[in-house]
Order: C-alpha cells, then sequence, then structure tokens
C-alpha cells in the first residue's frame, strides 16, 4: 500500500486550493493554478508536492514529482546555474578514496530523447506549481 502525504492527491485539496485563490480574486494566481493542473497530456502529465525551499549555491530546493503512469520520484532538485533551470533526479551521494565527493543516479531513461523530454515537462510543471504558490 502506496502512504504518501494527502498533498500529492489531487481530490480535495485541489479544491481547497482553488477555493482559496478565489476567495481571494486573484487572477494571476488563479491562471498560474490552473495551468500547473495535469492536461491530459498522458505521458507528460506531472504532478508537483512537497515543496522544500534550500537555497544553497545553485540548488533552490526539492520537490516530488508524481507521473501520470503513478510513479512517485521523492527528492527532485530544482537547480538554477548559467541562467538557466532544471529538475535534477534523486542521487546518491558517495565517498572516493580520494576524499571526493561522487553522485550515483538512482534513475535514467534510455534515450537522451527520453530524458529531455522528461526535463521539459518536469520543470514545467515545477515552475507553475511554484508560480501557482507565488515562489517563481
Amino acid at each position: 500500500m502506496i502512504n504518501h502525504s494527502t498533498t500529492c492527491e489531487r481530490g480535495s485539496v485541489a479544491n481547497t486550493q482553488l477555493q482559496s485563490l478565489l476567495n481571494e480574486f486573484d487572477v494571476a494566481r488563479i491562471s498560474a493554478w490552473l495551468e500547473s493542473r495535469p492536461t491530459g497530456r498522458g505521458h507528460r502529465t506531472i504532478t508537483v508536492c512537497d515543496w522544500k525551499p534550500l537555497n544553497r549555491g545553485g540548488l533552490r530546493g526539492s520537490v516530488t514529482l508524481t507521473l501520470a503512469s503513478g510513479l512517485i520520484i521523492h527528492n527532485c532538485q530544482l537547480i538554477e546555474a548559467g541562467g538557466r533551470a532544471w529538475v535534477g533526479l534523486p542521487s546518491l551521494r558517495f565517498s572516493r578514496a580520494d576524499g571526493s565527493i561522487y553522485y550515483s543516479p538512482v534513475l535514467d531513461f534510455v534515450t537522451r530523447t527520453a530524458r529531455r523530454n522528461f526535463e521539459r515537462s518536469a520543470l514545467e510543471a515545477v515552475e507553475a506549481f511554484l508560480k501557482a504558490r507565488g515562489e517563481w
């Protein structure tokens, strides 16, 4: 049985968020919230939750992503550096014998195209989520 925060579910939390925005009559925030909702684009639908701001160097924070397939990916990082932003997948940190740090990916893609498509969709979803919260 999968047990994760109700903030990741689309039901009553979404209705509460919409009602809160409507009560404030904030058209810009309502538009951003509507854009962050799943669009029915099949495999590209990504739901964002559990935002944890960090602001350490280029690391802005971490989020949980839920894919249309039902896969939940915890600890994805929102990174900004060199004038661009991207969503990094979780990785494991290792120390080498020489003291240097190495990160090993937990998930990966078969093709570069699949990876780019995911990265684009994930960043769009995270950006819309943060805009709806007034944090982008």
